[in-house]
């Protein structure tokens, strides 16, 4: 029940879907795929906001690692989705 209320959280606040498309439309091995995709880009909009607000009130070394930090964050490679698990997830949650 906890992955299905994370999934329509989710999709819900990122693109307004309603229950019955999230439900009905996503598989979910889309899910995961998306979700990578949702929190890089989200990772993206904060470095960016963050440069317009904090930034120029840092000091130049504390600033260099802090970007950094994040961009390390940002270039990590996304997981390999584990098909077994989802398949198996499928199951459970009752998606097949």
């Amino acid at each position: 029940m906890d992955f299905e209320l994370e999934m329509l959280d989710l999709f819900a606040s990122e693109y307004k879907w309603e229950r019955d498309r999230i439900m009905n439309d996503v598989f979910l091995d889309e899910y995961f795929m998306l979700k990578d995709k949702i929190e890089k880009r989200n990772k993206q909009e904060y470095i960016k906001q963050i440069n317009i607000q904090m930034l120029p009130h840092m000091d130049e070394k504390d600033r260099k690692k802090f970007l950094d930090d994040l961009q390390k964050d940002l270039n990590k490679p996304t997981q390999k989705t584990d098909f077994l698990s989802v398949e198996q997830a499928k199951t459970k949650y009752g998606f097949k």
